[in-house]
């Protein structure tokens, strides 16, 4: 505990921020991308954790990498909705192809 105790506070921060920029990001429509996200970081994590031995591993590693990729999957949402990325916008004809629009 005395080793785990120091590793849980400082994720508190990154956790912390995950949520407003999640939050921020639903507020702005991304949720495939939040979906997306969240789908690969849970399989990035669960892959990290899977040879893991002890909490701390478990912490330091599978959590962090679960968090740490919804941020960025988040980040990308905000950033998305605020202009600061191209955006893509999608059509689709009556065959269900779908065609990019410029």
């Amino acid at each position: 505990l005395k080793t785990l105790l120091p590793v849980l506070s400082m994720q508190q921060v990154l956790i912390s921020l995950t949520f407003v920029v999640e939050a921020l990001a639903a507020g702005g429509s991304q949720f495939t991308l939040l979906g997306v996200g969240t789908a690969l970081s849970a399989l990035a994590a669960i892959t990290l954790m899977a040879n893991a031995t002890s909490v701390l591993e478990i912490w330091t590693r599978g959590i962090l990498a679960m968090f740490i990729g919804r941020f960025a999957a988040a980040g990308i949402g905000v950033l998305n909705v605020n202009g600061l990325l191209p955006k893509l916008k999608f059509t689709y004809s009556r065959k269900g192809e779908a065609k990019k629009e410029e």
